[in-house]
C-alpha cells in the first residue's frame, strides 16, 4: 500500500487565528450588554458547525494487492471520512490548466469513477505539493489505471 499526503501546514495557522479571534470576540462581547453575548453563542455555533460539515482531502491512499483507491478526507475538528474505490473503475487524467483568473497554469490531476469526476487535485489546495500529485500520478500509472481522454484542449503532463 502507498500512502500520499498533503502537507497540512495551513492547519497551524487556522488554529492560531481562531484563538486569536475567539479571545477577541470574548473581549468585545464582555463589554457589551447581553445581547452581544448571544451573538459570540450564535457565531460560535456557526463557527463549529461549518468544521464539522466541511472537510478537505488530506491522504490518498493505493492499495496494488486490493485493487482499491481509498480517500481519506478530514476537517479542522479531527472527524474523518474515507471513500473507497474499485481500481479497475478508476480513470485519471493530469493535464496543464488553468484553476482559476489569479493563479495561473497548473498541472491538475482528476479521478473518475465509472466516467464520474470524484475528485480533482490542484497543486496548493489543500496544501497538496505538486510533486505529492506527481508521485501519485506515477503510483496510479505503475497500478495500470486507464488514462482517460478528454480532448485535445487542454496539454497532458508528463509523470
Amino acid at each position: 500500500m502507498t500512502i500520499y499526503k498533503a502537507e497540512l501546514k495551513t492547519n497551524i495557522y487556522y488554529t492560531i487565528g481562531f484563538v486569536i479571534f475567539f479571545g477577541v470576540t470574548i473581549l468585545f462581547s464582555s463589554r457589551g450588554a447581553n445581547s452581544r453575548w448571544i451573538l459570540l453563542i450564535i457565531f460560535l455555533f456557526l463557527f463549529i458547525l461549518f468544521n464539522v460539515v466541511t472537510s478537505r482531502l488530506n491522504e490518498i491512499q493505493l492499495d496494488k494487492t486490493n485493487s482499491s483507491l481509498t480517500f481519506i478526507y478530514k476537517n479542522y475538528i479531527g472527524i474523518k471520512k474515507t471513500t473507497k474505490y474499485n481500481l479497475t473503475q478508476i480513470e485519471f487524467t493530469y493535464k496543464r490548466q488553468a484553476t482559476t483568473f489569479r493563479e495561473g497554469i497548473k498541472n491538475v490531476c482528476t479521478v473518475y469513477f465509472s466516467d464520474k469526476k470524484v475528485i480533482q487535485i490542484v497543486p496548493d489546495n489543500d496544501d497538496w505539493s505538486d510533486n505529492e500529485i506527481r508521485s501519485f500520478v506515477n503510483g496510479l500509472i505503475d497500478s495500470n489505471v486507464k488514462k482517460k481522454f478528454i480532448g485535445y484542449s487542454l496539454k497532458d503532463v508528463e509523470a
